[in-house]
């Protein structure tokens, strides 16, 4: 697991200048331990992120999901964990790409039912 956050760390550095100041530094640094934590699944973790597992959350892949496809059922195994579908099936749906402190190489995405 070590070895894996290491090696996002690295690709994730080769995407950003990196800042010479040593508190800049740190600061970039930060940011990217707390975003692999708080909003990076592992499939390791079969799905959740660090902080999910480490502070016993509730895991956001156990929530009910979004389904888009008004066909799609239920049961099907490509859906894992199974869980329930929250609204209805081919309800539209809006996929939110936003980045953490406006870090381009940090995305946080989300989902929500378009209104």
């Amino acid at each position: 697991m070590v070895e894996r956050f290491h090696r996002t760390f690295k690709d994730l550095l080769r995407m950003v200048t990196i800042p010479e100041a040593q508190s800049q530094f740190e600061q970039e640094a930060s940011l990217i331990i707390d975003w692999y934590n708080e909003h990076r699944t592992h499939n390791t973790l079969d799905g959740k992120t660090p902080n999910e597992v480490f502070y016993y959350r509730p895991a956001a892949n156990e929530q009910p999901r979004h389904e888009p496809r008004e066909r799609w059922p239920r049961g099907s195994p490509c859906a894992t964990p199974q869980v329930d579908v929250h609204g209805e099936p081919g309800d539209p749906i809006v996929l939110e790409i936003d980045c953490l402190e406006g870090r381009r190489h940090l995305p946080v995405i989300s989902t929500r039912r378009a209104a």
